[in-house]
């Protein structure tokens, strides 16, 4: 879902910052080399013991957050569809 989106909007600004809770770094670097992700992908091994995974009251994985111009965007789904008619009026 993210790769379409992200060669879409890109250009316009669109930044993705994947954190990943996987407590084996190992598995979780050979991963994002498989995959080839263009964005930023940074591992936090604590696992769900990450305060920052506290600090957003993660309740499930994955989870999105849109965050423009410094405020956190009151989302209601995350599918591809949704996603790409909020950045529509996001990044104009």
């Amino acid at each position: 879902v993210l790769k379409p989106l992200y060669a879409e909007f890109h250009d316009k600004g669109f930044e993705i910052y994947q954190v990943s809770l996987d407590i084996d770094k190992g598995l979780w670097a050979q991963v994002v080399k498989e995959q080839k992700h263009p964005w930023i992908s940074v591992c936090d091994s604590r696992g769900t013991a990450s305060p920052v995974a506290s600090s957003y009251n993660l309740q499930s994985l994955p989870s999105v957050y849109v965050i423009s111009d410094g405020t956190l965007v009151d989302i209601q789904a995350a599918d591809e569809k949704y996603l790409r008619k909020l950045l529509n009026g996001l990044l104009k």
